[in-house]
């Protein structure tokens, strides 16, 4: 069975109406500095107030709310980073700007170019494994993405290879 670090099932494929798997989204950078900024001005703000009115518990409760929320800042900037990285590196082997993956199909896209892999083939998950991604179409065709190539067949076909290739290992 494949370990997902990132898994998407058809339950709930509905929320990524336009992911970006392969693509440095600096959108997402964006949105979790500013929210940085707005938690560190509001600290600010809370800790100024505190200091004018002379309200010590709340300059300490404003302090150990700041800290948390600097924290789960930190966690979510190291977080997105990695798996930014991690995916981004997958793609700069393959050639590829970007693989999107919306609902209904699978695009490649390089420079202005973008291919179609999939067409209106509702996908029903996506796997992130190590260094390659697993995506499985309501229809029954299966896509490996890794760093070299892009891998596509109906998962009868593949569960043939594989089943193949156990009964050459036994022997």
């Amino acid at each position: 069975m494949i370990e997902s670090v990132l898994k998407y099932t058809s339950e709930n494929v509905g929320e990524f109406v336009k992911y970006n798997i392969f693509g440095k989204s600096k959108a997402s950078k964006v949105y979790v500095i500013c929210y940085l900024v707005a938690m560190a001005l509001i600290g600010a703000v809370g800790i100024v107030l505190a200091i004018v009115t002379q309200m010590w518990w709340f300059i300490f409760a404003t302090v150990i709310c700041t800290l948390l929320i600097v924290a789960t800042g930190l966690v979510l900037s190291v977080t997105l980073k990695k798996y930014t990285k991690e995916i981004f590196d997958i793609n700069s082997k393959n050639g590829y700007d970007a693989i999107e993956i919306t609902a209904s199909s699978i695009v490649l896209k390089n420079g202005g170019a973008a291919k179609a892999i999939a067409d209106w083939t509702a996908v029903a998950s996506v796997d992130f494994y190590k260094s390659s991604a697993y995506i499985v179409t309501h229809d029954g065709y299966l896509f490996i993405i890794n760093e070299s190539d892009i891998k596509e067949g109906s998962l009868d076909e593949l569960r043939q290879i594989a089943e193949e290739k156990l009964v050459k290992t036994d022997d």
